[in-house]
């Protein structure tokens, strides 16, 4: 298969270069998307040898990771793969994440984190997931996990509009109200830096997106 990982990186100069080097394991095809970064993550993409599209200035996850999955669908990507630049995901699971894939014949494979996670983010997982629940009837367990699999029929399904942090309620909830197959594996949660990430207001955007979502997408699903 033509497999492209998609990293969408913003000041992640600490974390990418073993990130890239691991990631060369599992796949050959790589793009990262520098999210207008401040520091060398564009210098340090570019000297691990993989595709580099540098954007002059911050537009935000959401933005960025879109930015990377058409390009890797334009490359003729048969799977893509998302992954963050900061580390938490390890790359050893994209082919488990590949074999899920084949072997359940689904669109998409989410990952759940086990294991020690601060209790800040803890809580605001539970707080995020369940709201989806009741609101979409989801029964993945880890919404806010970056690291999944899915074909390029399915990325134009589940292709998100939100430009920030929203990316995975977003396209959570479009995997959710068209009906796509999806599996799901379990990660170990690793936080090289418990500072980092969705923040408590991140959170609560997030919150009033997954309403929002609900109102709006039920309506173009119906």
């Amino acid at each position: 298969m033509n497999v492209w990982v998609v990293i969408a990186a913003f000041n992640e100069e600490k974390h990418l270069g073993n990130v890239l080097k691991e990631t060369k394991k599992y796949a050959k095809n790589i793009v990262v998307v520098d999210d207008g970064s401040r520091d060398k993550t564009s210098a340090i993409a570019k000297d691990a040898g993989v595709d580099v599209i540098a954007l002059k200035q911050n537009q935000g996850k959401g933005f960025a990771l879109r930015t990377g999955c058409d390009y890797a669908v334009k490359k003729g990507a048969d799977v893509i793969v998302s992954l963050d630049a900061d580390g938490q995901h390890p790359p050893a699971y994209i082919p488990k994440l590949l074999k899920t894939l084949e072997k359940e014949k689904t669109d998409i494979v989410f990952t759940k984190r086990s294991g020690d996670m601060p209790f800040s983010r803890a809580f605001g997982n539970w707080v995020l997931n369940s709201l989806m629940r009741i609101l979409f009837g989801r029964k993945q367990k880890d919404m806010l996990c970056g690291f999944m699999v899915y074909t390029p029929d399915a990325y134009k399904k589940i292709r998100w509009n939100t430009n920030r942090y929203e990316v995975e309620a977003e396209l959570t909830a479009k995997c959710l109200t068209k009906k796509l197959h999806w599996a799901e594996i379990q990660i170990p949660s690793i936080y090289h830096e418990k500072g980092k990430g969705v923040k408590l207001s991140d959170a609560i955007s997030i919150a009033f997106f997954i309403v929002w979502l609900r109102l709006t997408i039920r309506k173009d699903s119906e």
